[in-house]
């Protein structure tokens, strides 16, 4: 019998830092507090999906000459 069931690669905050030099604290908790980055709570870690993430940026990286929520 073969499961079917998919493993999520899930990041904090400093590793998600780290994998995305672009990122900052400041930008991860503004994304937090208007409910755009979505996450998940494991104790008091946020946890963040890396395919929401990668959805999240590619939804919210924008060019130089765009102005929009946040400049990454």
């Amino acid at each position: 019998m073969q499961s079917d069931y998919r493993v999520k690669t899930l990041y904090t905050i400093n590793e998600l830092i780290e994998k995305y030099p672009f990122f900052t604290r400041y930008n991860i908790n503004k994304a937090i507090q208007n409910d755009d980055l979505p996450y998940c709570s494991i104790g008091k870690k946020r946890m963040f999906s890396k395919s929401e993430v990668e959805k999240w940026l590619e939804k919210n990286m924008c060019t130089k000459k765009e102005n929009q929520k946040y400049k990454i």
